[in-house]
């Protein structure tokens, strides 16, 4: 029995869990490489990286405001000890946007990375509504980096209002031999369309780069 390929579809059907409304995801393919790695000398072979996350309603109205996110450790193929978890996080989902809404949904889309023992986890955090005077849909970028090489390893987190996740990538961005963390977002409200590219390095959370471009003369 190919128990990897088990663990596998079970960390597939977390993602779609994440993911909550599994069309999102339908025509995408999210790479779950980054979640299985050996990061952790003490153990043998590759430990497995497990999102973990909280849907947060504070009012108890019904509708979620917030996401707590962070990493159970497991040791190579087993779900049992859990070895470790990194620090739990929290971002919050961008406010509805209908006044009087029939209806809101919210849901995010995880995007995964990993360098070395730093493992990324990059959320858009999407709110949806409708009302009489139209629909409407608002998005946050939500970033968690976590050192899952031991327990109480280091964690890092960015968050940007009014900007919908497009990629979490690793570039050289310094050209030292480093992969840096690169996030790029579409931002929401501007004129024209604009993609706002922000460049962190994993090992001190220096900003590199946070820069505003312009990619197109109209607004879509």
């Amino acid at each position: 029995m190919d128990r990897g390929g088990n663990v596998k579809w079970g960390i597939m059907a977390v993602v779609h869990t994440l993911a909550a409304a599994s069309t999102a995801l339908a025509g995408n393919v999210t790479p779950l490489a980054p979640l299985f790695a050996n990061v952790n000398a003490s153990y043998a072979g590759a430990e497995v990286i497990m999102p973990y996350l909280s849907q947060n309603d504070a009012n108890k109205d019904g509708y979620r405001e917030s996401l707590t996110y962070w990493y159970r450790i497991y040791k190579n193929n087993t779900n049992t000890p859990l070895l470790y978890s990194s620090t739990p996080k929290t971002g919050a989902y961008p406010a509805v946007s209908c006044t009087n809404p029939t209806w809101r949904e919210s849901y995010t889309n995880p995007q995964f990375m990993r360098s070395g023992k730093w493992v990324v986890t990059g959320h858009d955090l999407n709110m949806e509504c409708d009302s009489n005077a139209g629909d409407s849909e608002a998005h946050n970028t939500f970033v968690y980096v976590a050192d899952v090489s031991k327990s109480g390893g280091a964690v890092n987190t960015l968050m940007f209002a009014k900007a919908e996740l497009e990629a979490i990538e690793l570039v050289d961005y310094n050209s030292d031999g480093v992969g840096d963390l690169m996030v790029s977002m579409h931002v929401e409200g501007a004129a024209v369309e604009q993609l706002r590219i922000v460049v962190k390095n994993l090992a001190n959370w220096a900003t590199l780069s946070d820069k505003v471009y312009a990619v197109s003369n109209v607004k879509d």
